[in-house]
C-alpha cells in the first residue's frame, strides 16, 4: 500500500522509498505521517494533497530530527525543556498556522469521563451532540480507514485510494498516540490558559493510572515520555496498522470489518477538517466491532473525571491578562552630575514599589516564564548621595555633611515589553502588520515572548534558577521633583553654600536578570528576580531659592549602576 500511494508514474514528493527510514528529516516515513496529521495539517485530503508534497514539511522534519537528538542528549530536565521550547518556536517559525491548529479545539484531547463502562464513553465520545476529542476520531478515523483500505483491495491500481487510506489512518494513529501523553489525559477541560497549565504540569510531573483494561500504569508526556511510554504507545500503534494490514489484504475480522464499513462515510473521512470542527462527525459503527475495537482502544489510559465531579487539580499557564503587585529594593553607585569635580562614585539605595497590569504571552514558551509584558506605576523612594571628595573637588559640602544629591521620592514607572528584533518594535510596527497580515502579526509577538528573532533574550533554564539577557526588554523611569515646588539641592563652594530647588527624571534600563524561582497557582504567580543594570539621572530646571527664582547651577548628567532585588505577585481574574 505505501508503494502504491507514494510510487507509481507521479511519485508523492518527499516520500522514503520505503515505510520506515526517515529519522534523519531527509524524508517522509510511513511512521512520520501520523506525526505531521493534526499538528500540521488539518484533515487527512489536507495531508495528502497539501502537506506531504510541500518544501515547508522537509523544515518541519528536520526540526523534528534535531529534536529527537537533542532530547536523546539532554542530560537534564532543565536541557530537555529548553530542547522542548526552542523546538516549538523554530516549529511556529517553519509552520505558520502551527500553534493555531493546537488551539483550535479540545480535539487532542482525552474527553472527560463521566461513565466508567467502556462501551458507555465510547458511544458519548463518538456522539454527533459532543466536542471533538482524541478518542471519538480515532474511532471515527479508524474505521473510515479500515473501510478505505477493503476498498483499495478491490482496486490495488488506485493511487489517490491507497494514500487516502494512508492518510486517514495517520489521523487515527495521531489522535490515539496523543492519548499516552499524560497532558493529553489530565488536561482535557478549561480555558486555554488552564488546559496548557494542566497539559504542561502532567506532561512532567507524570500521571498514575490505569488502562480500560485494568492494567495499572504511570505515564509523562511529550517531551517527557519515557522508554516505558514509547514502549505502550508503539505497541498500540503496531497493532493499529495491522489491522489496517489485514483489512487490505482481505484476512481477518478487520476485513471484514472494513467491507461493511458504511461507504458514505469511508468516502468523506478524509475531509473532515478537525481545525474548524466543532462537534464529532458523524461515526457509523459496523455490528460486531466490540472485539476489534477492544484490542487498541483497551490499551489507552483511562481519561480523568470533568470539573463538575471529582478530579485531579488542575494548573495553570500564565496565559491572559493580570493584575499585580511590585516591591524592589536597589542598591548602586552614581558618578557625574550635580557639578561633581574629582569625587568617586556616590552610593546610594532605592526602594520602589507599584501595581502592575499587563498580559501573560507563555502560550509557547514553554515553562521559561519569559512571556511577559506589563506597565507598572507606583512611587519611588531614594536615599541621599553623599559628597565623597577626595583631591582636586571643593571639600565645602563634604566638611558641612551635607549629601551632594538629597533624599527624595517621586512617581515611579516601569515597562516591560518583549521585542521580535529591536526594542519597541511591536509598538511601532504592530498596527501596520495587523492590516496587512494578522498570522504575521502573531508569529512575531510569539517570537518576541520567547526571546526575539535572534534568540538571544531566551530564557536559560538551569538548576539553580532561570538566567535572561533583558537589554530593550524593561525599562523604568522615576520623576522627581513634578507637580511640586521642586527638590531642595544644595552646591558648595569655597566654603559657601547655596541652596536650589530642581526636579530630575531618572531613567534605568537592567541589563541580566536571575530568577531563582517562579511559582505558580490556580490563577497567582510569584516571582523573586535579581537585576543587573545601569541608569541615567537628568536633573533640569535648577533654581536658586535666594535670590528667589535667580538661575541655578547647570548640574549635568549622572550615569548609575545598580543591582535590584525584586518581588512581584500576579493575579490572573480570567
Amino acid at each position: 500500500m505505501w508503494t502504491a500511494a507514494t510510487g507509481g508514474s507521479q511519485p508523492l514528493k518527499n516520500a522514503c522509498g520505503t515505510p520506515l527510514g526517515g529519522y534523519d528529516g531527509s524524508c517522509l516515513d510511513l511512521a512520520s505521517w501520523p506525526a505531521i496529521a493534526g499538528d500540521h495539517s488539518c484533515s487527512p485530503e489536507n495531508l495528502r494533497k497539501d502537506v506531504v508534497g510541500s518544501a515547508w514539511i522537509m523544515d518541519v522534519s528536520r526540526v523534528a530530527a534535531d529534536l529527537r537528538r537533542d532530547l536523546a542528549a539532554a542530560r537534564n530536565e532543565n536541557i530537555r525543556l529548553d530542547a522542548w521550547a526552542l523546538s516549538n518556536l523554530r516549529l511556529e517559525q517553519v509552520d505558520r498556522d502551527y500553534s493555531n491548529r493546537a488551539a483550535a479545539n479540545s480535539a487532542h484531547f482525552l474527553l472527560p469521563r463521566t461513565e466508567d463502562d467502556l462501551g458507555a464513553y465510547l458511544a458519548r465520545a463518538i456522539s454527533t451532540a459532543t466536542e471533538p476529542n482524541a478518542m471519538g476520531l480515532f474511532l471515527h478515523y479508524h474505521l473510515a480507514a479500515l473501510g478505505l483500505a477493503a476498498r483499495w483491495r478491490e482496486h490495488p491500481d488506485d493511487t489517490a485510494l491507497a494514500a487516502q487510506a494512508l492518510a486517514t489512518e495517520s489521523f487515527a494513529l495521531h489522535f490515539i498516540e496523543d492519548s499516552f501523553s499524560a497532558g493529553h489525559v489530565a488536561g482535557s477541560w478549561g480555558s486555554v490558559a488552564e488546559r496548557k497549565g494542566t497539559h504542561d504540569y502532567y506532561c512532567e510531573a507524570g500521571l498514575d493510572g490505569s488502562t480500560w483494561a485494568g492494567t495499572l500504569q504511570t505515564q509523562k508526556g511529550d517531551a517527557h515520555m519515557r522508554p516505558e511510554d514509547l514502549d505502550r504507545t508503539a505497541r498500540l500503534v503496531s497493532d493499529a496498522w495491522a489491522q489496517l494490514a489485514d483489512a487490505a489484504l482481505g484476512r481477518g475480522s478487520a476485513s471484514r470489518v472494513g467491507k461493511e464499513v458504511d461507504p458514505a462515510m469511508a468516502s468523506a473521512a478524509p475531509s473532515v477538517d478537525i481545525c474548524v470542527a466543532t462537534k464529532q462527525p458523524v461515526t457509523v459503527v459496523p455490528p460486531d466491532t466490540d472485539k476489534l475495537r477492544d484490542e487498541v482502544v483497551k490499551q489507552t489510559p483511562v481519561p480523568t473525571r470533568p470539573s463538575s465531579e471529582i478530579h485531579l487539580p488542575h494548573f495553570r499557564q500564565e496565559i491572559g491578562p493580570f493584575i499585580g503587585f511590585a516591591a524592589s529594593l536597589s542598591g548602586g553607585g552614581a558618578r557625574g552630575g550635580y557639578q561633581v569635580s574629582g569625587e568617586v562614585a556616590r552610593g546610594y539605595g532605592q526602594a520602589e514599589i507599584g501595581f502592575r497590569f499587563g498580559v501573560g504571552l507563555d502560550a509557547v514558551t514553554g515553562s521559561s516564564g519569559a512571556g511577559l509584558a506589563f506597565l507598572q506605576v507606583g512611587i519611588v523612594y531614594q536615599s541621599d548621595q553623599a559628597a565623597i571628595c577626595t583631591s582636586g573637588c571643593d571639600p565645602t559640602l563634604a566638611s558641612y555633611g551635607i549629601p551632594r544629591v538629597g533624599a527624595r521620592n517621586g512617581l515611579g514607572t516601569r515597562i516591560h515589553l518583549p521585542f521580535w528584533l529591536i526594542p519597541g518594535d511591536l509598538l511601532i510596527a504592530g498596527p501596520i502588520v495587523y492590516l496587512v497580515d494578522k498570522q504575521a502579526l502573531k508569529q512575531m509577538g510569539i517570537l518576541a515572548a520567547s526571546g526575539g528573532l535572534l534568540g538571544w533574550q531566551r530564557t536559560l533554564n538551569t538548576g539553580i534558577g532561570a538566567f535572561q539577557f533583558i537589554l530593550g526588554r524593561e525599562a523604568g523611569v522615576a520623576l522627581f521633583g513634578y507637580g511640586s515646588h521642586g527638590i531642595y539641592g544644595y552646591t558648595g563652594s569655597n566654603g559657601t553654600v547655596s541652596q536650589y530647588t530642581y526636579r530630575s527624571w531618572q531613567l534605568d534600563v537592567p541589563i541580566v536578570e536571575y530568577r531563582p524561582f517562579r511559582t505558580f497557582a490556580t490563577n497567582q504567580a510569584l516571582t523573586v528576580a535579581l537585576q543587573l543594570g545601569f541608569g541615567l539621572d537628568f536633573p533640569n530646571n535648577a533654581h536658586l531659592t535666594n535670590p528667589p527664582g535667580a538661575p541655578g547651577p547647570d548640574l549635568g548628567t549622572s550615569w548609575l549602576f545598580y543591582l535590584r532585588f525584586a518581588f512581584d505577585a500576579r493575579y490572573y481574574p480570567w
